[in-house]
């Protein structure tokens, strides 16, 4: 029995698991659209309190929050572009922001035990703890599948 029998990687599963990977982060970045959309038109004073900006009684939707929001969009649609076309950057980018999500768990179990001071409704919090899940979930895969086979899958 040779070493280069077990060193060898069998690359046969690396297409499918590329259209799962991109499936999940595309369907990932479709809810994350939908719960924005659903938060700026439920709860914009989410986005007021982001911005550090005091609402108006006459106006919930002022013109900071409109294209903050539209930024987020627009940031989020590009990611979704470049995970359908598989940049390499994107990949990674992804992945990092994805495994530091984690940080995410933490950080909202001392706002919630007050450690650290809260600044947004309690449901907020455990809806961002709840997407850190998913994300470094997401991002554990993404680092499963680079080790196996390559950015994106392709491959070494």
């Amino acid at each position: 029995m040779s070493g280069d029998s077990i060193t060898r990687v069998s690359h046969d599963g690396c297409p499918q698991t590329r259209r799962a990977l991109q499936g999940a982060i595309i369907a990932f970045f479709t809810s994350m659209i939908a719960l924005l959309v659903i938060l700026y038109l439920v709860a914009p004073s989410i986005y007021l309190e982001t911005l550090q900006q005091k609402a108006q009684p006459t106006d919930t939707h002022p013109l900071a929050v409109n294209l903050f929001f539209a930024a987020i969009l627009l940031f989020v649609a590009m990611g979704a572009y470049g995970v359908l076309r598989g940049w390499r950057w994107v990949f990674w980018v992804a992945m990092l922001a994805f495994l530091a999500s984690a940080l995410e768990i933490p950080a909202g179990i001392l706002q919630l035990v007050r450690v650290i001071p809260i600044q947004q409704p309690t449901w907020y919090v455990l809806l961002r703890m709840a997407t850190g899940v998913v994300e470094f979930a997401l991002g554990l895969w993404m680092l499963r599948v680079w080790r196996a086979c390559g950015v994106w899958a392709q491959g070494r």
